[in-house]
This record gives C-alpha cells, sequence and structure tokens, in this order.
C-alpha cells in the first residue's frame, strides 16, 4: 500500500505527460474534439510548447511528491523510539534545553509521530512547537542583546534574527519568510524530516546568542543527530 501511494504521483505526472503527447501528435483529432484549444496551439511553436509542457509536468511531478512525502503518514518500525525525541537536539551543556520544558518535548513528539497521532494532531502540536522556539528565541535576543522585548519579537517575525534559512523560515510570522523549497526538497532527497531538521537548525541559532563563536558546522551536527533516528525510511 505505502509502494502504491508512493507511486502515485509519478502516475499523474506520467498521464499528464501522455496528453500532451497526443495533443502534439494527434492535433487534428484534439481540437476536432475540443475546439477551444486551437488559438493555444496556434500562438506557440509545436516545439516549443512540447518542451514547455514538459518542464511544466515535470515540476508539477516534483511539487506533487514533496507535497505527498510533507503530508503523507508515516509507518515507524515497532524498533525506532518513541520515548525523549528530543533529546537528539540539544548538544551537551545547552542552555536552550533549560528554557525549553516538558510541554516542548510532549509537544515535539506528537508533533514527529507520524505512526501514533492524527495529521490534526501532528499539525497542532507543530504550531505548538514553533511559537515555544520563537517566545524562546526572543526572549534569548533579549536577554543576550540591547534589544527590548517588541524588537526582539519583530526580528524573530520578520527573520532577521538569524542567518539560518531553515531557522529563520520555521520561525517567521505570516509576512516573514518562508523555508526555501530547496532546502526542503534537499531534506527529502536525504531521507530526513523537513520539520525535525528545521527545529535542530532553530536550537542551533538559539544557542548561538550564548555563543558567537558557533559555527554552521554546530547546525550541521545538531540535524545531524535529529536525523539519525529516521534512519532510510525518511
Amino acid at each position: 500500500m505505502r509502494r502504491l501511494r508512493a507511486l502515485l504521483p509519478l502516475g499523474i505526472a506520467a498521464a499528464m505527460l501522455a496528453i500532451v503527447v497526443i495533443l502534439y501528435r494527434f492535433p487534428t483529432q484534439v481540437l476536432a474534439a475540443v475546439p477551444s484549444v486551437r488559438t493555444l496551439l496556434s500562438a506557440a511553436e509545436p516545439v516549443a510548447f512540447l518542451l514547455a509542457a514538459t518542464v511544466m509536468l515535470v515540476f508539477v511531478g516534483l511539487v506533487i511528491i514533496v507535497r505527498s512525502r510533507l503530508l503523507g503518514d508515516r509507518t515507524l518500525g515497532d524498533d525506532e523510539p518513541r520515548t525523549e525525541a528530543t533529546q537528539s537536539l540539544f548538544r551537551d551543556g545547552s542552555t536552550t534545553r533549560g528554557d525549553l520544558g516538558a510541554g516542548f518535548d510532549a509537544n515535539y513528539e506528537t508533533a514527529t509521530d507520524y505512526g501514533g497521532t492524527s495529521r490534526n494532531q501532528r499539525e497542532a502540536a507543530r504550531r505548538a512547537t514553533v511559537a515555544e522556539l520563537g517566545r524562546t528565541a526572543a526572549t534569548t535576543i533579549q536577554r543576550t542583546t540591547s534589544d527590548d522585548a517588541d524588537s526582539a519579537s519583530e526580528a524573530v517575525g520578520t527573520g532577521d534574527w538569524t542567518t539560518d534559512d531553515r531557522a529563520a523560515g520555521l520561525l517567521a510570522d505570516e509576512e516573514g519568510p518562508s523555508v526555501p523549497l530547496a532546502l526542503t526538497v534537499w531534506d527529502l532527497l536525504r531521507g530526513r524530516d523537513p520539520f525535525e531538521t528545521g527545529v535542530a537548525h532553530a536550537i542551533t541559532a538559539i544557542e548561538r546568542y550564548y555563543n558567537p563563536d558557533g559555527t554552521d558546522q554546530s547546525a550541521r551536527d545538531a540535524a545531524d543527530r535529529a536525523g539519525s533516528a529516521e534512519g532510510s525510511d525518511g
């Protein structure tokens, strides 16, 4: 069943491409059946139209695959750990670990429990996780810089508080940036949950305010630790 769900997006994209090929190879029959496409065909070079349509369909297929990986249900193996899911997110001696309490742990576990909770529960838990991370980021900025509470919250909302695109996009408000699609696709190709990776990067970005000498390597290490529990299941 999981294999059928994985092949469905490819089947849809292949069917759409087949329609374009039929339109290109048998225009007379298609125009007789659907006269409204005559204007479109007369305004475009046939080869250019076919190439453009193919590129568009490949892109649509990729988007469908990404969306299914992001929103689809996953079944976790019986041997995969389901407790203390947040432990791998924090380095030794983490300051942020003390700022994020048991509520964060519970929400994060629910948000990443693809086998035991419904999609609505996961989405609600993700919103709560992001909200608490945002509050912690703003508090940390205020605590370690000269910014007041409003300025710190605004920096988090606009994404200006960090140069880490994953962290900035995850915690930004509706008017702020989002996580770049290329990074999301890259996480999926590497078999990692983009949300888990984003949380790991956000925590590392927050901790960097306490340790300004930290490098991007620490964020990568945190993402590696967060993704280690997933294995190759993605």
